[in-house]
C-alpha cells in the first residue's frame, strides 16, 4: 500500500522512530514531523533514524 510513496509521521518518540524505520523497507521517503525542539526517542533509535537516507526530520 505504501510502496515508493512519501509519507509523514507525527511525533518524536520511540514509536514514531520505529514506524519510520519499518516503512523505509517499502522504499518510501519518510518525513518525521517533530513537534518539540528535539526527538525524545531512545539514543539508539535516534542514531538509526538520523543515519538513514530515506528519513527526513522536520
Amino acid at each position: 500500500m505504501f510502496r515508493s510513496q512519501e509519507l509523514a509521521i507525527v511525533g518524536g518518540e520511540d514509536t514514531a522512530a520505529e514506524k519510520a524505520l519499518y516503512l523505509t523497507k517499502c522504499d518510501s521517503l519518510i518525513h518525521i514531523l517533530v513537534y518539540r525542539k528535539e526527538m525524545r526517542a531512545s539514543e539508539t533509535l535516534q542514531n538509526r533514524v538520523f543515519n538513514h537516507s530515506n528519513i527526513i526530520i522536520h
